[in-house]
């Protein structure tokens, strides 16, 4: 582990636990994690969310990857956002086993009504397009994807391409003569480097029409 990383994981799972009323069994709820910086810290690794519903029973369960983002001091750094659907009141507990923080901070939830935009400071590589349902994020010189239901909000990683996979396929697709080359796939969702040096993700909207977003990959 990094000399100065502040392993705070009794931290997170005392301080962040919250009971937060939802309301009607039908009713959707946005959950939205953020960072608020006391000083000039990376986050790093995956953090862990967890819901309980109260009186148990019905538990749900999120995880999101961070890829050393370092922010400023006073600066609020939006972590990301998920749906929880049907239950009527729920505790909140953060799971950080997997979570280095190289300066200090809190944690905070809020909450909105899941008719509400989504935040565009997610960390998201495709934050222009709200209504892709495959949403790129970058990993230590990779990329995850991740498959949204349109239904829940929720979110399935259904590809995680290391920085070695996108590498090797890039190196594939700009030699002369080269082509696209397919990185990874699963499913609608397909991963390609291409003959510009860039990448490229394929999905499909919720009405079928094709998604490509392409974006600058490598060095």
């Amino acid at each position: 582990m990094r000399s100065g990383i502040i392993t705070i994981i009794m931290l997170l799972l005392v301080s962040a636990i919250a009971v937060l009323p939802v309301g009607a069994q039908d009713t959707c709820t946005r959950l939205h994690i953020s960072f608020e910086a006391c000083e000039a810290p990376e986050l790093d690794g995956k953090l862990s969310v967890e819901w309980e519903q109260t009186g148990g029973g019905r538990y749900g369960f999120a995880d999101v990857w961070l890829d050393e983002e370092t922010i400023s001091a006073g600066r609020t750094f939006r972590i990301g956002a998920f749906n929880v659907v049907g239950v009527e009141s729920f505790r909140t507990f953060f799971n950080d086993d997997e979570l280095d923080i190289d300066g200090d901070g809190d944690f905070d939830i809020d909450r909105t009504d899941c008719s509400s935009p989504l935040p565009s400071d997610d960390g998201r590589l495709n934050l222009d397009d709200p209504a892709s349902l495959a949403v790129v994020y970058a990993n230590k010189g990779g990329f995850d994807v991740y498959l949204v239901n349109a239904a829940t909000g929720g979110g399935d990683l259904v590809i995680r391409a290391s920085k070695a996979d996108v590498d090797a396929a890039r190196a594939a697709a700009t030699v002369s003569g080269g082509v696209n080359t397919l990185i990874q796939a699963n499913g609608p969702v397909s991963l390609w480097a291409l003959t510009s040096g860039e990448c490229q993700r394929n999905a499909f909207y919720l009405d079928g029409k094709p998604d490509v977003f392409i974006f600058p990959c490598g060095s």
